[in-house]
């Protein structure tokens, strides 16, 4: 069913407009509708290859023309971008090319537009000679505000990713006037920390699809640990057992919240830092200590879970 049409269904399912039988048998109508395809794969293969053959031709005779043509040109693409994009809404509803909707159709465009800003408004500031400090982040701040009208108004993961992109972007250029040689990565690893925990935060009451939000967050809370770690560079142990103890804290946390979004990144992030820091004690046992630890840590667990489950019945 189109997602436009269910969630307008149960809109007025809520507001008790419809029965749940009616909205039933009109789900199950919808269901069973034929989905609008489009046949020619060949036809769609020689349309791809050639548009690839003529973004390689035309990004190959860009840089031997005048930089106003270049502008001019990145301004005009990213206008089509914008304008196909919001055009693309008014269309009828069906699969679009490669896409299942025109709704996925115009968020790939929004996304698509989003990166030609950036390259537009970085070339307009060299253009005009600006300096590079403040060009970067102006045009980041331009992109983090652009990132949040799109987001809120398809609230699609592809806008979900450059929000949390263009924040990395703006928070990392307004770190370069405060930074110094001696905290760089201490305020880099806080201010990871920061997004990191705003966005699993942000994501748990709002963000759809949640496992991106988990991921992107996931990884932001993970490089953060990596600056503190990088930071501590003379007491590497020190550093390591901060990494570990923070990736057991993702394994639980995927646990609570069910996502394995979060668990890939947090064992990712464990086993990375365990195999550095007993290769780096124990040269000789890694591999056997691995199976004792690993062992062991998964006899406590069925432990637990029968110890769990016993209390239950008391």
């Amino acid at each position: 069913m189109d997602k436009k049409i269910q969630k307008k269904l149960k809109t007025w399912l809520d507001n008790d407009l419809i029965t749940q039988d009616v909205f039933s048998s009109i789900e199950s109508f919808e269901s069973s509708e034929p989905q609008k395809t489009e046949k020619g794969t060949i036809s769609k293969t020689i349309i791809l290859i050639g548009g690839l053959l003529v973004f390689i031709a035309i990004t190959s005779l860009f840089e031997s023309i005048p930089d106003w043509s270049q502008l001019i040109l990145l301004v005009l693409f990213t206008f089509v971008l914008f304008y196909s994009a919001f055009y693309i809404e008014k269309k009828y509803q069906g699969n679009t090319f490669l896409f299942d909707s025109n709704e996925t159709l115009r968020n790939f465009l929004f996304l698509l537009a989003t990166g030609a800003s950036g390259f537009t408004f970085s070339f307009a500031f060299e253009f005009f000679n600006t300096i590079e400090e403040i060009s970067s982040t102006v045009t980041s701040f331009l992109i983090f505000i652009l990132s949040i009208y799109l987001f809120n108004k398809t609230k699609y993961l592809y806008q979900q990713f450059t929000l949390l992109i263009s924040s990395e972007f703006l928070l990392f250029n307004l770190l370069e006037f405060i930074s110094t040689d001696t905290f760089d990565d201490l305020i880099k690893g806080a201010s990871q920390l920061l997004i990191g925990s705003y966005f699993l935060r942000y994501t748990f009451k709002v963000f759809e699809p949640k496992w991106l939000g988990y991921f992107l967050s996931s990884i932001s809370l993970v490089v953060g640990i990596g600056f503190f770690d990088a930071y501590l560079g003379s007491d590497e142990f020190i550093g390591k057992m901060l990494s570990i103890s923070f990736s057991i804290i993702l394994i639980w946390l995927s646990v609570r919240l069910s996502s394995q979004a979060i668990l890939l990144v947090g064992s990712g992030a464990f086993l990375g830092n365990v195999s550095v820091l007993a290769f780096e004690i124990f040269p000789e046992l890694g591999p056997l200590l691995y199976l004792v630890i690993g062992t062991l840590f998964i006899f406590a667990g069925l432990y637990l879970n029968r110890l769990r489950e016993d209390i239950k019945k008391i």
